[in-house]
């Protein structure tokens, strides 16, 4: 599978996620400390599919992680928001890729493959 070739090999880290971004007005993402991991991991999977770019959106400085919340204007991200900065920081070991998707077109997002990190 091209994703488990893309990753293979990239080594397992502890991160820290002190703080929060959003893309845009659409998803609020953590922020780890280092991000220099997780650039090469993005990086890795976006030359392994060169027909599917990173969001266009993000700029240089952001990291591709677990989004909190879907969108900034919606009156429910209040409170789960502040929910999830009082939790922070987080520090965790990176040990797999997680690939997230739709098994059925229309179905709920959820975790399809698994891929460790070495």
């Amino acid at each position: 599978m091209p994703l488990a070739r893309a990753v293979a090999g990239m080594a397992a880290f502890t991160a820290s996620f002190a703080h929060t971004g959003w893309f845009a007005l659409h998803v609020r993402w953590l922020a780890p400390d280092p991000g220099d991991p997780l650039r090469r991991l993005t990086a890795a999977v976006a030359a392994a599919f060169p027909q599917h770019p990173p969001d266009e959106e993000a700029n240089e400085d952001v990291v591709h992680t677990s989004p909190s919340a879907t969108t900034r204007r919606s009156s429910r991200c209040g409170p789960p928001a502040r929910q999830v900065r009082t939790a922070l920081p987080v520090r965790t070991r990176v040990s797999e890729v997680h690939f997230v998707g739709r098994p059925e077109v229309g179905g709920q997002w959820d975790v399809v493959g698994r891929f460790p990190l070495a």
